[in-house]
């Protein structure tokens, strides 16, 4: 996990209370969050810290509202309650994805037999990687099932 990411991640934790006024000592500041969200769209940029493209965009998106609300509000003191609350809807929307793609980047290791052996071997994949083989399999029993991958034509005598 980049710095940026676990930067982030503890500035999520640890504003955990409602954000309906100035934060107080045991909240971060609206120029914290924007430094760690800075951070971890740089390492995305550079290719530190990946996400499938759909969440991706809507982290991109949740960044840039947070980014608005701080160009228009230079301190915390000038941040009215409605600011606040989109800071927080933000953060915690960036918050969700992050967690998200964490998990899925989490290593799970299986032993299987091989169609023909005897012999057990660990495959190791991530978890996207195993609902991505499990998916394409289910696609390939459901076409199966249908009878090929395509309409049937009619050839020859019925």
């Amino acid at each position: 996990m980049s710095s940026a990411l676990g930067m982030a991640l503890a500035l999520c934790l640890t504003g955990s209370t409602l954000w309906a006024q100035t934060p107080t000592d045991g909240q971060a500041s609206l120029a914290d969050l924007v430094a760690a969200q800075k951070a971890l769209r740089a390492d995305i940029k550079a290719g530190k810290q990946t996400f499938a493209p759909d969440p991706q965009k809507a982290l991109l998106k949740a960044q840039d509202e947070m980014f608005a609300v701080a160009k228009d509000n230079p301190t915390d003191a000038d941040l009215s309650e409605e600011e606040w609350v989109k800071v927080f809807n933000a953060q915690e929307q960036i918050n969700q994805i992050v967690k998200a793609s964490a998990a899925d980047e989490r290593v799970v290791c299986r032993r299987e037999r091989p169609t023909g052996s005897n012999r057990m071997r660990s495959v190791c994949l991530t978890v996207a990687q195993w609902r991505s083989m499990q998916a394409s399999q289910s696609d390939l029993q459901h076409l199966s099932r249908e009878g090929g991958s395509g309409p049937r034509t009619a050839t020859g005598s019925q």
